[in-house]
């Protein structure tokens, strides 16, 4: 294995620690350059986030049943249902959605009203919105009907 060693200047020198300097040491196996272990190493903290989003954007907070196989299915439910939001996220969104919270992007458009009426043997979604949030809502049914 092989040290990772990361050194910065402290900000304000400590009264009882006259060391100017801060470490941080990452233990791997990787042979990757130190730049990509460090940035791996980094993209582990964004796992508190997926799981913050399980909980409150997807409703994973508690778990339904006493039973451990209904509450294994409900959660691997919710894990994909979480990967098929961040997919539509990534795919079909414009960028400034990109970091966007499921609650957020959920409640943007639960704001909206709207109303489907029947006519002419087709069905029609009245909605009453702005400009902006009906071109975003038709940039996204182009989006998705190029997959189609």
């Amino acid at each position: 294995f092989r040290l990772v060693v990361q050194r910065w200047k402290k900000e304000q020198i400590d009264l009882f620690d006259s060391e100017p300097y801060c470490y941080h040491v990452i233990a791997t196996d990787r042979e990757s350059s130190a730049e990509e272990v460090v940035w791996e190493y980094n993209k582990r903290g964004q796992m508190e986030n997926i799981i913050k989003e399980l909980k409150n954007g997807i409703g994973m907070e508690s778990l339904p049943s006493g039973e451990f196989g209904g509450n294994a299915m409900w959660f691997c439910l919710g894990v994909l249902a979480y990967n098929v939001f961040v997919l539509k996220r990534e795919l079909i969104l414009p960028q400034e959605y990109k970091n966007k919270t499921i609650s957020t992007i959920r409640w943007f458009f639960i704001e909206i009203a709207g109303k489907m009426v029947k006519h002419g043997r087709r069905l029609w979604l009245h909605v009453s919105t702005t400009v902006e949030k009906f071109n975003l809502l038709l940039h996204i049914r182009k989006k998705i009907m190029a997959f189609v």
